[in-house]
């Protein structure tokens, strides 16, 4: 899969590393300084939010996409909770993730159409949601 979403963000971006599990997420975002990292909530070793945590606490400059199979409202909460800018469920990713990067990129929070209801929305639209 990360395979995968390197190829389709390589057509918009420069891909820096691709990593299999949330301990070498942590350590390539140490190494690497990447603008932003796309994780996967549930990765092997360290789950993405735990990995967030961490380089958030580490005062890691990038911005964070978390990607997801669940479209739950409250998954998408606690993953803006842990410090990602961006929320998108895996089955949108060929639509929505070079939008949700972007949109993290320029200070902006995008959340998952699949996922986003009316009150999520409204209050990710106070802090400069892309719909």
């Amino acid at each position: 899969m990360a395979d995968r979403l390197a190829e389709l963000l390589c057509q918009d971006f420069d891909v820096v590393g691709v990593v299999s599990d949330g301990v070498a997420l942590v350590q390539a975002a140490r190494t690497l300084d990447p603008d932003v990292v796309v994780a996967d909530i549930s990765m092997p070793r360290l789950n993405g939010l735990k990995a967030v945590e961490q380089l958030r606490n580490e005062h890691c400059r990038a911005k964070f996409v978390m990607l997801s199979v669940d479209p739950e409202e409250a998954l998408a909460r606690r993953a803006l909770a842990a410090g990602a800018s961006a929320f998108v469920v895996k089955t949108y990713a060929g639509t929505e993730l070079s939008e949700a990067i972007t949109a993290a990129l320029n200070g902006k929070t995008f959340i998952s159409a699949a996922v986003a209801p009316a009150p999520l929305q409204s209050s990710a639209k106070r802090n400069n949601f892309v719909p």
